[in-house]
């Protein structure tokens, strides 16, 4: 579908990088985003700062300037989904990079591209390039010039031939789209990466979903992939949901327009919408969302099973933050927060316990005590357990 691009190029000022924070939150609610640093060839880190907390903002792809594998893992450790790499990027250097994490800009030239063959440049044409560099990443980027460096209409011929070559990610850069060959770019699962404003990619999104039977079922979840409930969703209403952050959704017979707390049995809280995603046949809808309380009938958090919030290490820390910013009397966790060296202590004493623990039960025990008090320094130290699973993440060999 859409892949926006916003350029962090010249990005000095706090307004600016500020600026560019909110876009980036904007334009994510379509989907990933590529964050595109066109300052890199000719001054290399100078917006890695603004990189760095942007990617922490929505999930983002970079491009630009990236040339080796320190580069690389410090944007995956840092959060960035996938990075692109140029077609004559090394072999060697692909080869040493998580595959998954990688895309690869295919830069075609008055029909040819570029690619790197043991130390040398070789040419060739596009579909050999995608077959040669497959092995090496996730998809492709492609982008369409002409030999003055100009560029050039991407040709949607050639796409659906790139498509047919490749079961891998495939997107095409260009600002110059109708919504008709956004669409039929679609049904090619072709995403179209464009410089533009929130309006055009958010007409982009929604006028490739299938409302020819009325509303779509569209499933609402939480930050942490947790169901809340079913809702439906009508052309409107999903252009709304993506232009305003707030989720939106209308009766199954797209009769009525309403917002979360228009429904009788959900009080008067709001869904914040954090992302959309499609299915394949563009007939249902995911709905990412943060809940701003617990919406539904007798305070349940979903409308699903018994209606609790499932428990996990992220909500256990999201606990421990709601207890550092709202301390309750009585609270162990608000006690800890009380002193600056209680939880360091605690933390220091558990691991020793669970390194000279013994049996099954007492391992889990103390592990249990670590993980707390480990969460509790980490939002003591204000940093998210996002922050830790990117750093993993970027580890990956």
């Amino acid at each position: 579908m859409l892949l926006p691009i916003v350029d962090v190029s010249q990005t000095n000022s706090a307004a600016v990088a500020e600026d560019l924070s909110s876009t980036v939150r904007d334009l994510g609610r379509v989907g990933e985003v590529l964050l595109c640093d066109c300052d890199a060839a000719i001054l290399p880190a100078a917006n890695d700062s603004i990189i760095q907390d942007l990617i922490r903002v929505s999930p983002c792809f970079v491009l630009g300037g990236i040339k080796d594998e320190d580069q690389v893992r410090d944007l995956l450790r840092g959060g960035a989904h996938r990075v692109v790499l140029d077609s004559f990027a090394p072999m060697e250097l692909l080869s040493r990079l998580p595959h998954h994490r990688v895309l690869v800009s295919i830069q075609c030239v008055d029909g040819v591209v570029v690619t790197n063959g043991r130390g040398r440049d070789l040419e060739r044409a596009p579909v050999e390039a995608l077959q040669v560099l497959a092995p090496y990443c996730s998809g492709f980027l492609c982008t369409f010039s002409n030999s003055d460096g100009s560029s050039a209409k991407p040709n949607i011929n050639l796409m659906e031939e790139l498509s047919q070559a490749t079961s891998l990610y495939l997107a095409v850069r260009s600002d110059d789209f109708s919504l008709d060959e956004i669409q039929a770019l679609d049904k090619l699962r072709v995403d179209v990466a464009a410089r533009a404003n929130q309006d055009f990619h958010v007409e982009g999104f929604a006028g490739c979903l299938n409302f020819d039977d009325g509303p779509i079922p569209t499933v609402v979840q939480d930050q942490h992939g947790q169901t809340l409930m079913l809702g439906w969703s009508n052309y409107q209403t999903l252009k709304r949901s993506l232009l305003t952050g707030e989720a939106v959704y209308c009766s199954a017979n797209g009769v009525d327009v309403e917002s979360v707390g228009d429904y009788p049995f959900l009080g008067e809280q709001r869904h914040r919408l954090l992302r959309a995603a499609a299915d394949y046949s563009r007939r249902s809808l995911v709905f990412r969302v943060t809940p701003y309380a617990s919406p539904f009938e007798r305070g349940r958090y979903s409308r699903y099973g018994k209606g609790d919030r499932d428990f996990s290490l992220s909500s256990l820390h999201d606990i421990i933050l709601a207890r550092q910013k709202d301390p309750h009397p009585g609270s162990y966790t608000s006690f800890l927060f009380e002193r600056d060296d209680r939880i360091p202590r605690k933390l220091t004493e558990e691991l020793y316990e669970l390194l000279t623990a013994n049996t099954r039960n007492e391992i889990a025990w103390e592990a249990a005590d670590v993980m707390y008090f480990l969460l509790a320094y980490l939002v003591k130290k204000g940093v998210s357990l996002d922050e830790v699973m990117s750093e993993l993440m970027g580890r990956e060999r």
